[in-house]
């Protein structure tokens, strides 16, 4: 979409705002000011089409665009300002925040990483399913309807040398079969590393790696100061 420059706001600020548009943004209505009112594309580098109660006008690449509230694809998104008439940017994964917030934030609902790094040792003799550790390892993020990464790593064992299973779970919905996503079977110490991609609706989500043995007793190995056990969730932009 072209360009938007907006008055009186720091450029790393329009940026932020014009990557948010450009991500968010095929049609904006001024609902506040006139619902009949929609401003679109009006071809590559062309700027802005207006269309207001049957009436249409473009708006070019440079020129500066007002309105007390702009409506981003719905009514949970938008572009106002707060009482200091700063701009300021709602939407349902960032909450208000300035457009000087935005852009030392690196943007609304941006590339998000959680990461839990723990350094104890982790076992089970479950034949069923169970979380690894449901609060140590355990990320709950907000996503916007994107890609996510899940990555478990660390260093696995098995005493019997028997097979042990493990998985994510996704809001307590395993992504794997009967067989989990991966499967290992040593009774030797081995690194061990396990990824997951998925694409998830918009809102929060819990996400938490699981694991069972048919026999034996696992372990997931994290010494302090040499190798720890690493459960990371990225959403994908």
């Amino acid at each position: 979409m072209g360009q938007l420059r907006l008055a009186g706001e720091i450029a790393a600020a329009i940026d932020t705002l014009n990557g948010v548009i450009n991500r968010w943004l095929r049609q904006v209505q001024a609902d506040d000011v006139d619902p009949a009112l929609h401003i679109t594309q009006a071809g590559s580098g062309e700027g802005l089409r207006v269309d207001a109660g049957g009436d249409a006008f473009r708006v070019g690449p440079g020129a500066i665009a007002r309105a007390p509230r702009l409506e981003l694809d719905d009514v949970s998104t938008y572009l106002d300002r707060d009482a200091s008439n700063n701009l300021t940017l709602t939407d349902a994964v960032t909450g208000t925040k300035t457009l000087a917030e935005l852009a030392a934030g690196g943007g609304g609902g941006g590339h998000q990483i959680q990461r839990v790094v723990r350094w104890y040792n982790y076992f089970t003799t479950s034949t069923e399913w169970v979380d690894i550790h449901s609060t140590d390892l355990s990320i709950t993020m907000t996503t916007e309807n994107s890609w996510v990464r899940i990555t478990l790593q660390g260093n696995a064992y098995n005493t019997a040398n028997d097979f042990t299973r493990f998985d994510f779970t996704i809001d307590g919905s395993r992504q794997g079969g009967g067989f989990g996503l991966i499967t290992e079977k040593s009774n030797f110490v081995h690194g061990f590393h396990m990824v997951w991609e998925v694409q998830l609706s918009s809102g929060p989500h819990t996400f938490r790696p699981q694991w069972k043995v048919l026999s034996g007793t696992a372990y997931l190995l994290g010494s302090t100061g040499s190798y720890p056990v690493l459960f990371v969730v990225e959403e994908l932009k």
